[in-house]
C-alpha cells in the first residue's frame, strides 16, 4: 500500500527499488537505501520573476533545506530559459538539517529580443521533483517607459468561464507631450503557451494608469499562468507581469459562504420567530385558563 501526499500540480510516479539481500544485518523486510520524501526538504519560493534589461546582469537565489534525518543528493536543471540563467553549482549533497543557497546569475544577451520568457527551474532528489516557475522579463537597453503590473487579491485564482482583470501603470521616461503608444495583453500559462491575446493604442503624457479585463476561456486547463502587458514605441519595448492560477470552481468560495451565512442566520431568526410565536401562544392559553379560573372561584364565593 502506497500513500502519498502530493503537496502541489505535478506529474507523480512510483517505482520499486530492488532490496539488498541481508545476511544477519538490516531490518528484517530487507535492506534498502532511504529514500527522500516531499516532506524531507524544502525549498524557499515557488515562483520568481526577474526583469532585465538587454545586456543587464542580475544574481537572484534560491535556498533548499534538509529537514529529514538523511543525507541528500540534489540535482537542479534549468528548463526552457537555457539562455538566459546559468547555475554553477548544480549537483550537491545536503547532510540532515543542513540548507544550501545557490546563486542564480540571469543574462540578457545583446541579441536577446524583448519580451516575456517563462520556464522552469527543477529539482530533484532521489526521484522527487519540485518547481520554481520563472519569468523573465526582457526590456530594451534604455527603455522609455517602465510598466507596474498587479492582479488584486479577488482574481489570483482565476475560475474558466469567469473574469480576468490586472492594473497597471504606465512610467513615461523621457519623451515630452502626449505620445500613442502600443500595448499588447497577453496570457500564458506555465509553458509558455498562449491562452489570450490582445493589442491597442493609448495616448500617454507622464503617466497612464490602465486595467485590463478578460474572460477566461471554458477550455482553459487548470494551473499557474502569468498575465503581462508589453509596451512598445519606436521600436523600445518595457514589460509588466504577474503570476495567478486557474483552478477548478469550489463551491466554498467567499461569495457561497457568505451566501450560506446569510441563509443560516435568515434561518436561525424565523426559528426564533417561530419559538416566540408557540411561546405568546402559551402564555396566552395560561393568562386565559388563569381568568377563567378566578371566575369560578368568584362565581363559588358568591354562591356561599
Amino acid at each position: 500500500t502506497l500513500i502519498f501526499n502530493a503537496t502541489h500540480f505535478s506529474t507523480y510516479s512510483s517505482e520499486e527499488t530492488p532490496s539488498q539481500s541481508s545476511s544477519g544485518t538490516g531490518n528484517a523486510g530487507g535492506g534498502g537505501r532511504a529514500t527522500s520524501t516531499t516532506e524531507d526538504w524544502s525549498i524557499n519560493k515557488d515562483k520568481m520573476k526577474v526583469s532585465l534589461n538587454v545586456g543587464e546582469t542580475k544574481k537572484e537565489e534560491i535556498e533548499i533545506h534538509n529537514k529529514g534525518s538523511q543525507k541528500i543528493n540534489i540535482d537542479i536543471y534549468v528548463q526552457k530559459l537555457e539562455s538566459f540563467v546559468e547555475i554553477k553549482e548544480r549537483s550537491f549533497e545536503l547532510n540532515p538539517g543542513e540548507s544550501k543557497t545557490i546563486s542564480l546569475d540571469f543574462a540578457a544577451r545583446e541579441d536577446a529580443v524583448p519580451d516575456l520568457y517563462t520556464g522552469k527551474l527543477i529539482i530533484k532528489s532521489d526521484g522527487i521533483e519540485k518547481e520554481i516557475l520563472v519569468a523573465v522579463e526582457v526590456e530594451s537597453e534604455k527603455p522609455l517607459f517602465d510598466i507596474k503590473l498587479e492582479i488584486p487579491a479577488r482574481f489570483l485564482i482565476g475560475i474558466p468561464g469567469e473574469k480576468i482583470s490586472a492594473n497597471g501603470i504606465i512610467y513615461n521616461f523621457r519623451e515630452t507631450g502626449k505620445i500613442d503608444i502600443s500595448i499588447e495583453y497577453t496570457i500564458k500559462d506555465a509553458e509558455g503557451i498562449m491562452l489570450v491575446r490582445e493589442q491597442e493604442t493609448r495616448a500617454i503624457e507622464d503617466e497612464l494608469s490602465f486595467t485590463k479585463t478578460f474572460v477566461i476561456p471554458e477550455e482553459a486547463k487548470y494551473g499557474d499562468y502569468i498575465f503581462y502587458a508589453r509596451v512598445t514605441y519606436s521600436n523600445e519595448s518595457a514589460i509588466g507581469s504577474a503570476w495567478f492560477k486557474i483552478e477548478k470552481k469550489s463551491f466554498f468560495r467567499i461569495e457561497n459562504i457568505l451566501i450560506i451565512i446569510i441563509i443560516l442566520i435568515i434561518i436561525t431568526l424565523l426559528a426564533i420567530i417561530y419559538q416566540l410565536r408557540r411561546l405568546g401562544k402559551y402564555l396566552k392559553i395560561k393568562i386565559d385558563e388563569n381568568i377563567l379560573l378566578k371566575e369560578e372561584l368568584v362565581k363559588l364565593k358568591g354562591g356561599k
